[in-house]
């Protein structure tokens, strides 16, 4: 299991290997956080896959630029197609779907 810390004002400084306490703050994976600075802070244990909302915004913002990149490329040109009559509107559809399923985001 992962160790977090959480602020009082509910900012989460990451997911942590090894969180200790001493007369200064925190110790988490030789990283120290003064209480001084932070404020009150707790420890939770969560999963070892967990990941802080900043790291979950970064890659969400990362598969953005992905998607917009495949929809410019890749489903752009089929929609003028669609609307031309050349391929369905389902096709168009199939391939955004595709896209998204390509690089999803994550919650």
């Amino acid at each position: 299991m992962k160790k977090i810390l959480t602020t009082t004002d509910n900012q989460i400084l990451g997911p942590f290997n090894t969180v200790v306490q001493n007369d200064v703050g925190y110790v988490c994976d030789n990283v120290v956080y003064q209480t001084n600075i932070t404020g009150d802070v707790t420890v939770s244990e969560v999963a070892d896959d967990y990941e802080t909302p900043q790291q979950i915004a970064g890659y969400n913002a990362e598969q953005k630029v992905k998607r917009a990149e495949a929809y410019k490329e890749e489903t752009d040109p089929m929609y003028f197609q669609a609307q031309r009559g050349d391929i369905t509107e389902q096709e168009w559809l199939d391939a955004v779907d595709a896209i998204k399923e390509r690089y999803p985001y994550k919650v």
